[in-house]
């Protein structure tokens, strides 16, 4: 099972492995306070939009989310590294519980949404 969730969100043992799917981490934030099990020791950072994708969508408001989404998911398709971060996300979601956590509040408008979706778009093609 594949859950999501914002950092700004408290986890619960229901969350199962905690993955931060973001590029940076919490500014200041001491490692015994971190809410995640993995992020840069996983090599999950992949999954994470580029710092020019992020600027684009978020700081200079010049893509829409539709926009957004198709720049992403080109990114994730031409990266080898964010290809096989996704393909063990997959595999891990087939025995257990898994929650992918990113700084956005709004998981509609969050990569964390668009990864959800590949994953399932991957899984109604078998």
């Amino acid at each position: 099972m594949l859950k999501l969730k914002s950092l700004k969100e408290p986890t619960s043992k229901d969350d199962g492995l905690t993955i931060m799917i973001a590029r940076y981490g919490i500014r200041g934030q001491k490692k015994e306070y971190r809410q995640w099990d993995q992020w840069k020791e996983g090599g999950w950072k992949e999954l994470a939009p580029s710092p020019a994708l992020l600027r684009e969508y978020i700081k200079q408001k010049k893509l829409t989310w539709d926009e957004y989404v198709v720049k992403y998911t080109l990114e994730i398709k031409s990266n080898p590294k964010a290809l096989e971060a996704l393909s063990r996300l997959k595999s891990l979601i087939a025995t257990r519980t898994i929650t992918i956590l990113c700084h956005c509040r709004d998981e509609k408008h969050c990569h964390r949404s668009i990864i959800k979706q590949m994953i399932e778009d991957e899984d109604s093609k078998r």
